[in-house]
């Protein structure tokens, strides 16, 4: 039996090896891939629900985060506590955006009624500009916006005992 000359094992185990290290090079590619892609959606999704996120973690740039994630100290846990951190900031915001759907929808109300029943009330409370009242909500804490709420509604009540007086059957029962 014939052996293989040296030169020919020796091309043949370093272009195995090459293909080894680059299979083994890609996986972390793919996961950066994968990973840089998710993060500018979640960004994406940051801007479209107005939450406001901002820094390294929040960019759309796909090219940053994969360059980040190539780095040698970046494993998949780090990768994955990175994820993991958007994921719950973002389901957060998704409450507080329902929340503050809703606190713009009551807010908007009580201007209509402010000027069903001539109470003449203004300022950045009183007005019917919705966008403006959800902008305002999502960069304010919960208790203050729930405490907006409550000072329309308490004014409100006010000016309906004044203009109809204590008599419960004049007030209107649509609002």
């Amino acid at each position: 039996m014939k052996r293989a000359p040296l030169a020919i094992f020796s091309v043949f185990f370093s272009l195995s090896s090459a293909a080894f290290v680059t299979a083994s090079e890609a996986a972390p590619q793919h996961n950066c891939a994968a990973y840089a892609s998710a993060a500018v959606a979640q960004n994406n999704q940051n801007k479209a629900n107005g939450c406001g996120f901002a820094g390294n973690r929040w960019q759309s740039n796909y090219n940053a985060h994969f360059n980040w994630c190539q780095q040698k100290d970046v494993g998949i846990q780090v990768l994955s506590s990175e994820d993991n951190a958007r994921k719950v900031a973002l389901q957060a915001c998704s409450g507080k955006s329902s929340f503050c759907e809703s606190y713009a929808r009551q807010a908007v109300s009580a201007q209509i009624n402010n000027m069903k029943y001539k109470c003449q009330f203004g300022g950045a409370r009183w007005q019917l500009n919705h966008s403006a009242h959800f902008d305002w909500c999502m960069n304010a804490q919960k208790p203050a916006a729930v405490s907006e709420n409550t000072k329309r509604a308490d004014a409100l009540s006010k000016c309906r005992t004044k203009s109809f007086g204590n008599d419960v059957k004049k007030n209107p029962v649509n609002e």
